[in-house]
Protein backbone atom coordinates (compact mmCIF):
# COMPACT_ATOMS: atom_id res chain seq x y z
CA UNK A 1 0.00 0.00 0.00
CA UNK A 2 2.69 2.51 0.80
CA UNK A 3 4.56 1.79 -2.27
CA UNK A 4 1.61 2.01 -4.33
CA UNK A 5 0.67 5.31 -2.47
CA UNK A 6 4.05 6.78 -3.27
CA UNK A 7 4.43 5.15 -7.26
CA UNK A 8 0.98 7.39 -7.53
CA UNK A 9 2.47 10.57 -6.21
CA UNK A 10 5.18 10.36 -8.62
CA UNK A 11 3.34 9.40 -11.83
CA UNK A 12 1.31 12.61 -10.62
CA UNK A 13 3.96 15.11 -10.31
CA UNK A 14 5.86 13.96 -13.49
CA UNK A 15 2.08 13.55 -15.26
CA UNK A 16 1.24 17.79 -14.52
CA UNK A 17 3.80 20.20 -16.48
CA UNK A 18 4.18 23.53 -14.95
CA UNK A 19 4.24 26.26 -17.96
CA UNK A 20 3.88 29.84 -16.52
CA UNK A 21 5.26 31.66 -19.43
CA UNK A 22 2.76 30.61 -21.50
CA UNK A 23 0.12 29.93 -18.58
CA UNK A 24 -1.02 26.53 -19.89
CA UNK A 25 -1.93 24.88 -16.17
CA UNK A 26 -5.25 23.90 -15.04
CA UNK A 27 -6.43 25.53 -12.29
CA UNK A 28 -8.71 22.65 -11.76
CA UNK A 29 -5.51 19.93 -12.40
CA UNK A 30 -3.43 21.81 -9.95
CA UNK A 31 -5.83 21.67 -7.03
CA UNK A 32 -6.76 17.76 -8.08
CA UNK A 33 -3.62 16.97 -7.34
CA UNK A 34 -2.87 18.88 -4.24
CA UNK A 35 -5.89 17.36 -2.95
CA UNK A 36 -4.67 13.99 -3.98
CA UNK A 37 -1.42 14.81 -2.06
CA UNK A 38 -2.92 15.61 0.61
CA UNK A 39 -4.95 12.56 1.19
CA UNK A 40 -1.46 10.14 0.54
CA UNK A 41 0.16 12.20 2.52
CA UNK A 42 -2.65 11.99 5.29
CA UNK A 43 -3.08 7.96 4.90
CA UNK A 44 0.87 7.09 5.12
CA UNK A 45 1.41 6.95 8.32
CA UNK A 46 -1.17 5.23 9.10
CA UNK A 47 0.41 2.31 6.68
CA UNK A 48 2.16 -0.45 8.31
CA UNK A 49 5.60 -0.75 7.68
CA UNK A 50 7.41 -4.06 6.39
CA UNK A 51 10.97 -4.55 5.23
CA UNK A 52 11.41 -7.40 3.39
CA UNK A 53 14.03 -9.10 4.50
CA UNK A 54 17.25 -8.79 2.62
CA UNK A 55 19.29 -11.92 1.04
CA UNK A 56 22.12 -13.35 3.96
CA UNK A 57 25.46 -13.43 2.21
CA UNK A 58 27.80 -15.74 2.64
CA UNK A 59 30.28 -14.77 5.68
CA UNK A 60 32.39 -17.09 7.89
CA UNK A 61 31.73 -15.20 11.19
CA UNK A 62 27.72 -15.94 10.52
CA UNK A 63 27.25 -12.28 11.00
CA UNK A 64 23.32 -11.31 10.33
CA UNK A 65 22.27 -8.34 8.40
CA UNK A 66 18.68 -8.80 8.92
CA UNK A 67 17.49 -7.25 12.02
CA UNK A 68 13.98 -7.36 14.03
CA UNK A 69 12.60 -4.25 12.11
CA UNK A 70 13.54 -5.77 8.67
CA UNK A 71 11.53 -8.88 9.26
CA UNK A 72 8.22 -7.02 10.87
CA UNK A 73 8.33 -8.69 13.95
CA UNK A 74 9.35 -7.95 17.99
CA UNK A 75 12.35 -8.26 19.34
CA UNK A 76 11.49 -11.50 21.37
CA UNK A 77 10.33 -12.59 18.43
CA UNK A 78 13.54 -12.18 16.58
CA UNK A 79 15.86 -13.81 19.58
CA UNK A 80 13.85 -16.58 19.83
CA UNK A 81 14.52 -17.49 16.22
CA UNK A 82 17.83 -16.96 16.32
CA UNK A 83 17.76 -19.18 19.01
CA UNK A 84 15.35 -21.72 17.05
CA UNK A 85 18.39 -21.37 13.99
CA UNK A 86 21.40 -21.67 16.02
CA UNK A 87 23.15 -24.80 14.94
CA UNK A 88 26.53 -25.82 16.17
CA UNK A 89 29.46 -26.28 14.27
CA UNK A 90 32.68 -28.22 14.68
CA UNK A 91 35.35 -27.01 16.83
CA UNK A 92 38.01 -26.91 13.94
CA UNK A 93 38.24 -28.06 10.15
CA UNK A 94 37.56 -31.58 10.06
CA UNK A 95 39.95 -33.25 7.64
CA UNK A 96 40.03 -37.50 8.77
CA UNK A 97 36.49 -39.59 8.49
CA UNK A 98 37.64 -40.90 11.84
CA UNK A 99 36.83 -37.86 13.83
CA UNK A 100 33.05 -37.63 12.17
CA UNK A 101 30.14 -38.89 14.27
CA UNK A 102 30.34 -42.96 14.03
CA UNK A 103 26.40 -44.56 14.78
CA UNK A 104 28.13 -47.36 15.24
CA UNK A 105 29.51 -46.13 18.44
CA UNK A 106 27.43 -43.94 19.43
CA UNK A 107 25.01 -44.95 21.94
CA UNK A 108 21.33 -44.27 24.01
CA UNK A 109 20.49 -44.85 27.07
CA UNK A 110 17.42 -44.15 29.47
CA UNK A 111 17.88 -42.98 32.77
CA UNK A 112 16.60 -43.90 36.18
CA UNK A 113 14.18 -46.89 34.25
CA UNK A 114 10.97 -47.62 36.43
CA UNK A 115 9.07 -51.15 36.63
CA UNK A 116 5.91 -48.84 35.32
CA UNK A 117 4.82 -45.49 33.92
CA UNK A 118 1.57 -44.11 34.13
CA UNK A 119 0.14 -41.82 31.11
CA UNK A 120 1.49 -38.62 30.94
CA UNK A 121 4.28 -39.41 33.11
CA UNK A 122 8.01 -38.77 30.84
CA UNK A 123 11.47 -40.75 30.70
CA UNK A 124 14.02 -39.12 29.52
CA UNK A 125 16.77 -40.77 27.19
CA UNK A 126 20.69 -39.94 27.16
CA UNK A 127 22.61 -39.70 23.77
CA UNK A 128 26.25 -40.02 23.74
CA UNK A 129 28.14 -39.44 20.48
CA UNK A 130 31.46 -40.70 19.73
CA UNK A 131 33.59 -40.91 16.88
CA UNK A 132 34.91 -43.91 14.64
CA UNK A 133 37.48 -44.15 17.31
CA UNK A 134 35.24 -44.76 19.66
CA UNK A 135 36.01 -41.00 21.53
CA UNK A 136 33.17 -39.08 23.19
CA UNK A 137 32.59 -36.40 21.22
CA UNK A 138 33.65 -32.71 22.49
CA UNK A 139 31.04 -30.41 20.11
CA UNK A 140 27.36 -31.11 19.22
CA UNK A 141 25.63 -30.14 15.81
CA UNK A 142 24.40 -33.71 15.04
CA UNK A 143 21.35 -34.58 13.82
CA UNK A 144 19.19 -37.03 15.92
CA UNK A 145 15.54 -38.27 15.69
CA UNK A 146 14.13 -39.97 18.57
CA UNK A 147 10.88 -41.35 19.18
CA UNK A 148 9.24 -43.75 21.27
CA UNK A 149 7.40 -46.90 19.36
CA UNK A 150 4.86 -50.15 19.96
CA UNK A 151 4.42 -51.57 16.41
CA UNK A 152 1.71 -53.37 17.96
CA UNK A 153 -0.35 -51.00 18.84
CA UNK A 154 0.62 -48.85 15.83
CA UNK A 155 1.54 -46.12 18.30
CA UNK A 156 4.75 -43.34 17.85
CA UNK A 157 5.69 -40.35 19.10
CA UNK A 158 8.96 -38.21 18.52
CA UNK A 159 10.67 -36.25 21.16
CA UNK A 160 12.36 -33.27 21.11
CA UNK A 161 16.63 -33.60 21.13
CA UNK A 162 18.32 -31.20 23.38
CA UNK A 163 21.39 -30.46 22.18
CA UNK A 164 24.29 -29.34 25.21
CA UNK A 165 27.17 -28.81 22.95
CA UNK A 166 29.27 -30.88 24.36
CA UNK A 167 28.74 -34.62 22.74
CA UNK A 168 25.61 -35.08 24.60
CA UNK A 169 22.27 -34.57 24.07
CA UNK A 170 19.10 -35.25 25.81
CA UNK A 171 15.28 -36.07 25.06
CA UNK A 172 12.02 -35.86 27.11
CA UNK A 173 9.46 -38.17 25.86
CA UNK A 174 6.00 -37.77 26.89
CA UNK A 175 3.99 -41.03 27.57
CA UNK A 176 0.90 -40.92 25.68
CA UNK A 177 -0.76 -44.55 25.25
CA UNK A 178 -1.34 -47.42 27.90
CA UNK A 179 0.80 -50.07 27.06
CA UNK A 180 4.15 -51.05 25.92
CA UNK A 181 6.77 -48.56 24.66
CA UNK A 182 10.70 -48.80 23.26
CA UNK A 183 12.68 -45.84 22.58
CA UNK A 184 14.30 -45.49 19.25
CA UNK A 185 17.39 -43.03 17.95
CA UNK A 186 18.64 -42.70 14.79
CA UNK A 187 21.41 -40.37 13.27
CA UNK A 188 19.89 -38.67 10.41
CA UNK A 189 23.13 -36.40 9.97
CA UNK A 190 26.67 -36.27 11.23
CA UNK A 191 27.65 -32.67 12.73
CA UNK A 192 30.52 -32.73 10.29
CA UNK A 193 27.71 -33.30 7.80
CA UNK A 194 25.48 -30.55 8.97
CA UNK A 195 28.81 -27.95 8.66
CA UNK A 196 29.14 -28.75 5.03
CA UNK A 197 25.60 -28.42 3.76
CA UNK A 198 25.79 -25.53 6.00
CA UNK A 199 28.84 -24.25 4.14
CA UNK A 200 27.44 -24.61 0.52
CA UNK A 201 24.22 -23.53 1.31
CA UNK A 202 25.08 -20.05 2.24
CA UNK A 203 27.62 -19.78 -0.69
CA UNK A 204 26.12 -21.63 -3.93
CA UNK A 205 22.74 -21.96 -4.99
CA UNK A 206 22.08 -26.09 -4.80
CA UNK A 207 19.49 -26.40 -7.85
CA UNK A 208 20.11 -25.78 -11.11
CA UNK A 209 17.18 -23.95 -13.79
CA UNK A 210 16.84 -23.34 -16.67
CA UNK A 211 15.57 -20.33 -18.74
CA UNK A 212 13.40 -20.22 -22.15
CA UNK A 213 14.17 -17.24 -24.99
CA UNK A 214 11.73 -17.39 -28.02
CA UNK A 215 11.88 -14.52 -30.64
CA UNK A 216 12.62 -14.07 -34.07
CA UNK A 217 15.98 -14.94 -35.32
CA UNK A 218 18.18 -12.98 -37.77
CA UNK A 219 16.38 -14.68 -40.76
CA UNK A 220 12.93 -14.12 -39.07
CA UNK A 221 12.54 -17.52 -38.47
CA UNK A 222 11.32 -18.44 -34.70
CA UNK A 223 14.24 -19.88 -32.66
CA UNK A 224 14.30 -21.11 -29.33
CA UNK A 225 17.43 -20.44 -26.77
CA UNK A 226 18.19 -22.60 -23.47
CA UNK A 227 20.31 -21.12 -20.96
CA UNK A 228 21.13 -21.12 -17.00
CA UNK A 229 19.25 -19.25 -14.49
CA UNK A 230 19.14 -18.51 -10.99
CA UNK A 231 18.85 -15.87 -7.77
CA UNK A 232 21.18 -13.52 -8.13
CA UNK A 233 23.55 -14.99 -5.30
CA UNK A 234 26.33 -13.50 -3.51
CA UNK A 235 28.64 -11.03 -5.41
CA UNK A 236 27.81 -8.07 -7.49
CA UNK A 237 27.65 -10.53 -10.30
CA UNK A 238 25.86 -12.64 -9.15
CA UNK A 239 26.48 -16.65 -10.34
CA UNK A 240 28.86 -15.39 -13.40
CA UNK A 241 31.84 -12.99 -12.68
CA UNK A 242 32.06 -11.12 -16.37
CA UNK A 243 30.36 -8.07 -16.77
CA UNK A 244 27.27 -7.70 -18.71
CA UNK A 245 26.86 -11.79 -18.31
CA UNK A 246 23.36 -11.71 -17.96
CA UNK A 247 19.49 -10.67 -18.01
CA UNK A 248 17.80 -9.63 -14.53
CA UNK A 249 14.36 -9.42 -13.58
CA UNK A 250 13.70 -7.62 -10.32
CA UNK A 251 10.80 -8.59 -7.94
CA UNK A 252 9.57 -5.21 -7.13
CA UNK A 253 8.31 -6.33 -3.49
CA UNK A 254 10.99 -8.19 -2.25
CA UNK A 255 14.00 -6.63 -4.11
CA UNK A 256 15.23 -10.35 -5.05
CA UNK A 257 16.62 -10.50 -8.19
CA UNK A 258 16.32 -13.65 -10.81
CA UNK A 259 19.16 -13.65 -13.22
CA UNK A 260 19.90 -15.69 -16.56
CA UNK A 261 22.78 -15.89 -18.91
CA UNK A 262 21.95 -13.36 -21.86
CA UNK A 263 21.27 -15.51 -25.20
CA UNK A 264 23.32 -15.26 -27.34
CA UNK A 265 20.54 -14.30 -30.58
CA UNK A 266 18.17 -13.06 -28.17
CA UNK A 267 17.75 -9.87 -26.16
CA UNK A 268 16.43 -10.25 -22.41
CA UNK A 269 13.06 -8.70 -23.55
CA UNK A 270 12.17 -12.81 -25.08
CA UNK A 271 12.34 -14.66 -22.17
CA UNK A 272 9.06 -16.84 -21.62
CA UNK A 273 9.43 -19.33 -19.17
CA UNK A 274 12.37 -21.46 -16.99
CA UNK A 275 12.06 -25.10 -15.49
CA UNK A 276 13.76 -27.00 -12.65
CA UNK A 277 16.77 -28.23 -13.65
CA UNK A 278 19.03 -30.46 -12.12
CA UNK A 279 20.68 -30.86 -8.41
CA UNK A 280 24.22 -29.85 -8.14
CA UNK A 281 26.62 -30.55 -4.67
CA UNK A 282 29.92 -29.08 -5.14
CA UNK A 283 31.26 -31.27 -2.11
CA UNK A 284 34.42 -32.80 -2.51
CA UNK A 285 35.27 -36.51 -2.41
CA UNK A 286 36.24 -36.60 1.40
CA UNK A 287 33.08 -34.26 2.07
CA UNK A 288 30.33 -36.66 0.17
CA UNK A 289 31.82 -39.51 2.22
CA UNK A 290 29.79 -38.14 5.31
CA UNK A 291 26.68 -38.36 3.44
CA UNK A 292 27.04 -41.81 2.65
CA UNK A 293 24.52 -44.65 3.33
CA UNK A 294 26.89 -46.19 6.35
CA UNK A 295 26.71 -43.17 8.05
CA UNK A 296 23.74 -41.49 7.79
CA UNK A 297 19.89 -42.40 8.52
CA UNK A 298 21.27 -45.08 10.55
CA UNK A 299 19.78 -46.42 13.84
CA UNK A 300 22.16 -46.11 16.81
CA UNK A 301 23.03 -48.37 19.28
CA UNK A 302 21.18 -48.35 23.04
CA UNK A 303 19.17 -49.96 26.22
CA UNK A 304 16.36 -51.58 24.65
CA UNK A 305 14.39 -51.53 27.44
CA UNK A 306 10.28 -52.57 27.59
CA UNK A 307 8.54 -49.52 28.71
CA UNK A 308 5.43 -50.41 30.55
CA UNK A 309 2.55 -47.65 31.01
CA UNK A 310 -0.41 -48.16 32.64
CA UNK A 311 -3.72 -46.13 32.54
CA UNK A 312 -4.42 -43.21 34.28
CA UNK A 313 -7.50 -41.48 35.41
CA UNK A 314 -6.61 -37.80 35.10
CA UNK A 315 -4.79 -38.87 31.25
CA UNK A 316 -3.14 -36.23 29.57
CA UNK A 317 -5.82 -33.59 29.43
CA UNK A 318 -8.82 -33.40 27.36
CA UNK A 319 -7.60 -30.69 24.25
CA UNK A 320 -9.77 -27.62 23.38
CA UNK A 321 -11.35 -27.23 20.22
CA UNK A 322 -9.63 -26.18 17.21
CA UNK A 323 -9.27 -22.61 16.31
CA UNK A 324 -7.07 -20.44 14.61
CA UNK A 325 -4.16 -19.13 16.82
CA UNK A 326 -3.21 -22.14 19.01
CA UNK A 327 -0.01 -22.60 19.87
CA UNK A 328 1.57 -25.45 18.80
CA UNK A 329 3.51 -27.92 21.60
CA UNK A 330 6.61 -30.44 21.14
CA UNK A 331 5.02 -32.97 20.33
CA UNK A 332 2.27 -31.84 18.86
CA UNK A 333 0.58 -35.06 18.98
CA UNK A 334 1.46 -39.01 18.42
CA UNK A 335 0.11 -42.07 16.25
CA UNK A 336 -2.47 -44.64 18.01
CA UNK A 337 -3.72 -47.59 16.15
CA UNK A 338 -2.49 -45.57 13.28
CA UNK A 339 -4.60 -42.48 13.59
CA UNK A 340 -2.87 -39.12 14.70
CA UNK A 341 -4.00 -37.58 18.20
CA UNK A 342 -2.95 -33.91 18.31
CA UNK A 343 -1.49 -32.13 21.47
CA UNK A 344 -3.10 -28.98 19.91
CA UNK A 345 -6.85 -29.51 19.55
CA UNK A 346 -9.82 -32.33 19.75
CA UNK A 347 -9.94 -33.06 16.01
CA UNK A 348 -11.65 -34.94 13.89
CA UNK A 349 -11.71 -37.61 11.69
CA UNK A 350 -13.59 -37.39 8.44
CA UNK A 351 -15.12 -40.11 6.05
CA UNK A 352 -15.18 -39.61 2.18
CA UNK A 353 -19.06 -38.83 2.70
CA UNK A 354 -18.40 -35.99 5.33
CA UNK A 355 -15.36 -34.50 3.72
CA UNK A 356 -17.55 -34.14 0.45
CA UNK A 357 -20.81 -32.82 2.40
CA UNK A 358 -18.00 -30.23 4.25
CA UNK A 359 -16.27 -28.88 0.72
CA UNK A 360 -19.24 -28.62 -0.91
CA UNK A 361 -20.27 -25.33 -3.10
CA UNK A 362 -17.09 -24.38 -1.50
CA UNK A 363 -13.46 -23.25 -3.00
CA UNK A 364 -10.13 -24.11 -1.19
CA UNK A 365 -6.92 -22.76 -1.85
CA UNK A 366 -3.72 -24.86 -1.01
CA UNK A 367 -1.03 -23.01 -0.96
CA UNK A 368 2.85 -24.34 0.22
CA UNK A 369 4.94 -26.75 -0.59
CA UNK A 370 5.55 -30.24 -1.74
CA UNK A 371 3.75 -30.75 2.04
CA UNK A 372 0.77 -29.14 1.05
CA UNK A 373 0.89 -31.22 -2.29
CA UNK A 374 0.61 -34.23 -0.39
CA UNK A 375 -2.74 -33.00 1.58
CA UNK A 376 -3.77 -31.86 -2.31
CA UNK A 377 -3.68 -35.29 -3.39
CA UNK A 378 -5.20 -36.91 -0.03
CA UNK A 379 -7.84 -35.35 -1.39
CA UNK A 380 -7.74 -35.77 -5.23
CA UNK A 381 -8.07 -39.32 -3.89
CA UNK A 382 -10.78 -39.10 -1.46
CA UNK A 383 -13.54 -36.63 -2.15
CA UNK A 384 -15.07 -37.93 -4.89
CA UNK A 385 -16.84 -35.63 -7.94
CA UNK A 386 -14.66 -32.93 -6.88
CA UNK A 387 -12.99 -30.66 -9.62
CA UNK A 388 -9.34 -29.74 -9.08
CA UNK A 389 -7.12 -27.58 -10.66
CA UNK A 390 -3.22 -27.82 -9.91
Amino acid sequence: MLIQSAFRFSYIWKSITFDFRFGRISLFLLACFLTSACLVFWRLPTVRRFHPPSPRPASPKKAFIISAQDMGITQKEWDRLQKACDWPSPDGEITRLDQSTSPVHTTFSVKGLNETYKVGDTIRVTITARDHNNTVKSYGGDFFRAKLLNLTLKAGVYGEVVDHRNGTYTVDFLLPWEGQAQADVFLIISSEGVHVLNKYFESKPHIRYHGYFEGPGPDGVKIVEKVECNVKWGSAQGLWSKANCCCEYEDVQTGSVWQCERPQNLSCDYWVYHEHGEHQFPATPFERQLFSSQLTNVGIAGEKHIINVLPNASGIGEPERCRRGLSTPVPAGFYFQDVWKSFVCNTRRFNSQQMTSCLSNKIVYFLGDSTIRQYFEFFEKNVPGTSFNG
